[in-house]
């Protein structure tokens, strides 16, 4: 009964929990912090799962009256997990479907990146951009020449950002030079690891589905941050997003994607706000993460424990 409850918690309850949390830090602290914050437990509480789900199989297996035999344990040990072996048959379903999802989506991830490339390898060139920013560093972004309004990044591409002459000619200089700090703090920031690591946490825990898309969100506002810093204008960082995003929906992009216009109000509404600090919720997500990984080595030890001297 011990493992089931383990399994319960970290299978389940645990990542319900981190859901919740996950909608009540996002504009509360620096979004960054909070993005990783999140990525980070939610891969710790995946990777407890893992090892609960092994330790709850291992459990069943050993209570196989011909394995217990074999290893010279009591027959029947334990006792008290009769009914785990046909439990266990659904974690280790839900095991292997985890391990068939995060291959998945790492096969979808190099065929995104490849489409990308190519897509990039047929669009006419248009020079590059060189964007200098009050740190003294300076952006390179690459033109493509297209009338549709887009902004790309292509990890095997260099310049890593590519923008459409769309997007260059719709915006003036000073909102381009908040875009390409905001794309530069993606780049430095190593964000698409933040995302991928939250992705695959999900395909392992599908609680944390909303996880990932408060991740999404919180990336993209650390971002627009280091934008309007830039330029130290919060309100025309806003109101560059709002119309960027409309010019995106009516004149088009070369990588549809959708747009969640509740995320784009969010953002721009807290470009337009005073920032709102709690720091206290920064150890919440991490909390979560710490009682999965307790609940799983209870369950280690317990196995452990069991081991006839």
């Amino acid at each position: 009964m011990a493992v089931l409850v383990h399994c319960a918690w970290v299978l389940v309850i645990a990542p319900a929990v981190l859901a919740v949390v996950s909608a009540l830090v996002h504009d509360r602290f620096r979004p960054s912090t909070a993005a990783w914050a999140l990525a980070w437990s939610a891969v710790v509480c995946a990777a407890a799962a893992v090892v609960t789900l092994l330790v709850a199989i291992a459990r069943a297996v050993v209570a196989i009256p011909e394995v217990a035999d074999w290893l010279g344990w009591p027959t029947g040990w334990p006792q008290g997990d009769k009914g785990l072996p046909a439990v266990a048959m659904l974690l280790l379903a839900w095991l292997v479907i985890s391990a068939v999802r995060v291959s998945n989506y790492r096969q979808e991830v190099a065929q995104v990146a490849q489409s990308l490339h190519a897509l990039l390898a047929t669009l006419p060139w248009g020079g590059e951009e060189h964007v200098p920013l009050s740190d003294g560093s300076t952006v390179v972004l690459a033109l493509v020449v297209d009338p549709r309004v887009d902004v790309i990044y292509a990890a095997r591409s260099h310049p890593k950002v590519a923008t459409t002459t769309g997007l260059r000619e719709l915006i003036d200089d000073t909102e381009f030079r908040a875009l390409a700090a905001h794309e530069d703090h993606h780049v430095r920031g190593h964000h698409e690891r933040v995302i991928a690591l939250v992705f695959c946490a999900a395909r392992v825990l599908p609680f944390l589905t909303r996880v990932v898309h408060q991740v999404l969100y919180l990336v993209e506002r650390a971002a627009d941050e280091v934008g309007a810093a830039e330029v130290r204008n919060r309100p025309l960082v806003a109101a560059s997003i709002r119309k960027v995003i409309d010019a995106m929906a009516s004149i088009g992009q070369l990588v549809p994607r959708p747009m969640s216009e509740r995320d784009v109000s969010r953002r721009c509404a807290a470009l337009l706000a005073s920032p709102r600090t709690a720091r206290w919720l920064a150890v919440a997500p991490a909390l979560v993460a710490a009682s999965s990984v307790a609940f799983t080595v209870y369950g280690v030890v317990d196995l452990i424990g069991l081991v006839p001297g």
